[in-house]
Parts: structure tokens; C-alpha cells; sequence
């Protein structure tokens, strides 16, 4: 599924073309808008629900 498609792949290559993350309401913001949990945003980074809640809460 591409970007046009999936919110995740949408969120990472908005993040890739910036080459810097957003403060981290904004991150939470930005994941709560695509109607993400956190757990989703974790298994497409492949990193932990719990690394996702640090990068949003800083």
C-alpha cells in the first residue's frame, strides 16, 4: 500500500521529507489525526508501543 493509501506509510514519508521530526504534541497530533494507535504506529516503525509514547510525550 502506498502513502496516497496508508495512513503510516503517509506519516513516515511526511517525516522522511522533512528529515526532522516534530515536537511531540505535534507527533501525537499528527497520529491521532490519521486515526492511528499507538500500537499500529509501533508495529510499522517496528520499534515498541512504549517508544512511540516517548517520542510523543519528549
Amino acid at each position: 500500500m502506498d502513502a496516497a493509501n496508508d495512513p503510516v506509510a503517509a506519516l513516515l514519508e511526511e517525516a522522511r521529507l522533512r528529515k526532522t521530526m516534530p515536537p511531540p504534541a505535534e507527533r501525537q497530533r499528527l497520529r491521532e489525526a490519521a486515526g492511528l494507535t499507538r500500537g499500529q504506529v509501533a508495529v510499522a516503525c517496528q520499534v515498541g508501543r512504549q517508544t512511540i509514547a516517548n517520542w510523543e510525550e519528549g
